[in-house]
């Protein structure tokens, strides 16, 4: 069984939040859990089998009871839809909007024998809109421009929204209304489904509660043939009536979300500017990049231990250098970064027997090499010198390559670099510096203004051998080589 976000809430002592589930930063809706309290006696009956028992649902969605299928959550719904295709339509591949998208899909389809297919001449074409976990999400002009390219005839389409109620206008941009796409899909003889998850926005995980949508109201009634009945728990519906009448609830989730996410974006890269951070401002997560499998493990424990869950990239996704942190909100995320705060400040800071700016050392991080970025070429002779000057010791030191704390940026090191790379070090230890910083000089005569060394490194258009010099002065003036600030890297 795949190992989802919320899977450690069993494992933590002393839980104070969990950032590792994508749901809503408010909490269950206090109007929902009191019907639920109102109706607990409800549980001495079977849930009704009629879908316009859920007639707010329907409203809510703007639709009717025979294009829709209520399900115990979106997983139920994915399974039973993939399931019915194979059987039905004999479906044997399926691609993606993206490679790292809810890993249910794939799971569902490699159990019924749909292999993945990186080619648009699959059966089953996948797209999760807004994608969970990297953030992106395609409009609809540009999702339909997406599958106008990318569908064949006679095949199927799921397009899951699960997240899309973040938005203001999510009527607008939501496939179910998308004529133009229906048309398309239409003229190409193709199914549509669509997917959608209530237990993130209403943050009722634990309860489940899914839906699919398709126009063609014959498909939807033959994927129910193959529905185990009763599939609703029958206080998830008292819920979600309770939820869909407190008009606040979606009224401030969709304008404090947009505020918290932009105040946690701003806090971490503060912290860790070296990072990336993906994902559109309206949802209720944040993909993020820390670019070091160790850092997301120190990170990761550091929180554990601290009663924090968050969602390593790794599970599930196979993302070994991606945290997912759910948006929260101020108390809790207070919490969050102050430990965040502590992780920084131990990653090991050296000292030095000259007096320097403080605000020039970063740290020393290990990085995956990947990520480090050149800014000049190298000189095989300097490279074979240093290979042989280590091949003739028992130990593997030498002084820390100098990186660009923001961009990941060689200063001071590229032979070093090379030899990791020979040696396929996966993460280099590296020491991080404020390169901004004014005391860092670029050469002693011919100076290179850095955001042209920056520039030459991000777009690959390396500089000569040797073309820089960098420098550091010190707190007395003094002008010194800056592998001055370099630490001795010792490993196996």
């Amino acid at each position: 069984m795949l190992q989802h976000g919320g899977h450690e809430v069993y494992l933590v002592n002393n839980l104070i939040e969990d950032y590792s589930v994508t749901t809503n930063f408010l909490g269950p809706s206090l109007i929902g859990l009191d019907n639920i309290k109102n109706n607990i006696l409800s549980i001495n009956h079977y849930p009704s089998t009629d879908k316009n028992y859920f007639t707010i649902g329907l409203e809510f969605l703007n639709t009717s009871a025979d294009h829709i299928i209520w399900g115990n959550g979106a997983s139920e719904l994915i399974d039973l839809s993939i399931r019915y295709l194979n059987k039905y339509n004999e479906y044997k591949t399926f691609s993606k909007g993206q490679d790292v998208q809810f890993m249910e899909y794939d799971r569902s389809c490699i159990n019924n024998n749909i292999i993945l297919n990186s080619t648009s001449t699959s059966d089953l074409l996948i797209i999760i809109n807004p994608n969970n976990p990297t953030g992106t999400f395609l409009n609809k002009t540009e999702l339909y421009e997406y599958v106008f390219n990318n569908i064949n005839n006679n095949k199927t389409l799921i397009i899951d929204e699960s997240m899309i109620f973040w938005l203001n206008n999510w009527q607008e941009e939501s496939s179910m209304f998308n004529l133009k796409l229906h048309k398309l899909l239409e003229e190409k003889q193709c199914n549509l489904i669509i997917v959608h998850s209530w237990t993130k926005i209403f943050s009722c995980t634990g309860l489940r509660f899914g839906s699919i949508w398709s126009n063609n109201t014959e498909l939807i009634k033959n994927i129910e043939k193959y529905q185990i009945p009763w599939s609703v728990n029958i206080l998830a519906y008292h819920y979600l009536n309770g939820c869909l009448t407190d008009y606040k609830y979606l009224i401030t989730t969709r304008k404090n979300t947009y505020i918290l996410r932009k105040q946690m974006y701003d806090t971490l890269i503060d912290l860790f500017p070296f990072i990336t951070i993906y994902g559109k401002d309206f949802l209720s997560w944040l993909w993020i990049d820390l670019k070091s499998e160790s850092l997301v493990n120190i990170i990761h424990k550091k929180l554990f231990d601290n009663g924090i869950l968050i969602r390593k990239g790794k599970i599930g996704y196979k993302q070994d250098t991606y945290i997912r942190l759910a948006v929260r909100n101020e108390i809790q995320n207070n919490i969050l970064f102050s430990l965040l705060t502590q992780v920084r400040n131990e990653l090991f800071k050296p000292s030095y027997s000259f007096p320097i700016d403080s605000n020039i050392i970063y740290g020393v991080v290990s990085i995956k090499s990947t990520y480090i970025l050149k800014h000049e070429e190298h000189l095989d002779d300097r490279k074979t010198n240093l290979q042989t000057y280590l091949n003739n010791n028992d130990y593997f030191i030498l002084p820390s390559i100098i990186v660009c704390s923001k961009t990941l940026t060689i200063i001071d090191g590229h032979h070093r670099f090379e030899i990791y790379k020979d040696k396929n070090v996966s993460e280099i230890p590296v020491l991080l510096i404020n390169y901004d910083n004014e005391n860092i000089l670029t050469h002693d005569k011919n100076p290179i203004d850095k955001s042209i060394i920056i520039n030459k490194a991000i777009n690959k258009d390396y500089l000569s051998p040797k073309s820089t010099k960098h420098l550091i002065k010190d707190v007395n003036n003094n002008i010194r080589p800056l592998i001055s600030l370099s630490v001795l890297i010792d490993l196996p």
